[in-house]
């Protein structure tokens, strides 16, 4: 069989293995650039490299895993109501929601702990953390998802990053206490997870601003979870990519296509989280099928 043909019908099943974990979604998976974006009718996945070793489609699996989870725990309209406003202490809450949803899948399905392990291990190959006292906010935000990652589903962290997580996770245990370990409790309640994380940000970056009251509640009440009148579309949120989105030869700049009927909540989680642009290139496909995980 044909390279390509071979590189087709991988990324193929990995599409139809994504929507299966995400509880039969029906989600458009397109493969561009370097990182995840999650929409609400639309996945984009990262390109697989023309000649692709093995641990690079075990970190593609990885990257699919991840976006499932994402579309099967997570709830668009409690993000949007426990959100912070400042840039950097959103960046920390959602990095600790996706280890939220990831040690889900981890705990049940050993399979999806290893392909999102390759998916980290891979992310962190040309890319490094900087140490207490040095790193940005985008930086403190990679260190929280490694340790709540760490904390939820017992997983290290890459090998690579294991002297600078070292001095990490005593300045984070210094300041947070027993937060990590009342998370852990939480794991399957993101409303609560969520306050607690807000917590989390104040007492790691209060720099940051009030983290937990620069944001209004909805003031109508709405319950957590979605009323059985929702649409879709409110139920599928939108996820930003983790990262700049480093754009190779492979894949072009483009504009994204938004939703004809976005709810209110909906757009103030996009405004809450941040998106990116849709990219296509040559390396781009389109897959839908229901072939299983090769």
């Amino acid at each position: 069989m044909a390279d390509f043909d071979k590189d087709s019908q991988f990324l193929k099943s990995n599409a139809a293995a994504m929507r299966a974990l995400a509880g039969g979604k029906d989600h458009q998976v397109t493969y561009a650039g370097t990182d995840t974006h999650v929409g609400n009718a639309d996945v984009r996945l990262p390109a697989l490299p023309p000649t692709a070793t093995a641990a690079q489609r075990a970190s593609l699996r990885g990257a699919a895993d991840g976006a499932a989870l994402w579309l099967a725990h997570h709830n668009p309209k409690t993000h949007q109501k426990h959100c912070p406003a400042p840039e950097g202490a959103k960046a920390i809450f959602e990095a600790a929601e996706r280890a939220r949803v990831e040690a889900i899948g981890s705990q049940h399905m050993k399979g999806v702990g290893k392909n999102l392990e390759a998916a980290l291990n891979q992310r962190y190959e040309n890319r490094q953390i900087d140490a207490p006292g040095s790193a940005d906010e985008a930086g403190i935000s990679e260190v929280v998802r490694l340790l709540l990652r760490e904390q939820l589903s017992g997983a290290d962290p890459p090998k690579i990053l294991s002297m600078v997580m070292d001095l990490w996770r005593l300045w984070v245990q210094s300041r947070a206490g027993d937060l990590l370990q009342e998370l852990q409790g939480s794991l399957d309640d993101q409303a609560q997870f969520a306050a607690l994380s807000r917590r989390l940000i104040g007492a790691l970056e209060t720099d940051l601003g009030d983290s937990a009251s620069d944001k209004d509640e909805n003031s109508d009440n709405d319950d957590d979870q979605d009323d059985g009148g929702d649409s879709q579309s409110e139920q599928d949120g939108e996820q930003s990519a983790v990262g700049e989105d480093q754009r190779g030869h492979h894949s072009a700049r483009g504009t994204a296509a938004a939703p004809g009927n976005a709810s209110r909540a909906e757009d103030a989680h996009r405004r809450c989280i941040g998106s990116e642009g849709d990219h296509r290139g040559p390396y781009l496909h389109r897959y839908g099928g229901d072939a299983g995980r090769v």
